[in-house]
């Protein structure tokens, strides 16, 4: 099976659509992205592909932060095992608890 891959023009559009997503926000602390965004896969890349469910933005301090501490980002959804699926492994952000879908939107993820 073939991931998904971007291209450099596709990345750029897909950033659009996460950072419109996620409110030009980081996906860990919640404090705007002021041009500090790293492209963070929580599935490896190799394992998900390049999808809208599969990327968030983080600060770069809060991207160490999360492959630092991957048992915290796991239990927010940040970091996602290749064995589980992208649309149903819940993500907590400074905004709640959400699925994200491929087509750039989220839904919340009720307990």
């Amino acid at each position: 099976m073939s991931l998904p891959r971007w291209t450099f023009e596709e990345w750029e559009t897909a950033t659009l659509v996460i950072l419109r997503r996620d409110g030009d926000r980081c996906s860990w602390c919640g404090k705007g992205l002021n041009n500090d965004a790293a492209r963070h896969h929580r599935m490896r890349r190799k394992d998900g592909g390049d999808r809208l469910s599969n990327v968030v933005l983080l600060h770069t301090r809060c991207h160490v932060y999360v492959h630092a501490h991957p048992d915290e980002a796991k239990e927010r959804g940040v970091i996602v095992p290749p064995w589980e699926d992208l649309l149903t492994a819940k993500i907590t952000t400074w905004r709640g608890t959400f699925y994200l879908a491929d087509d750039g939107t989220r839904h919340a993820a009720i307990p």
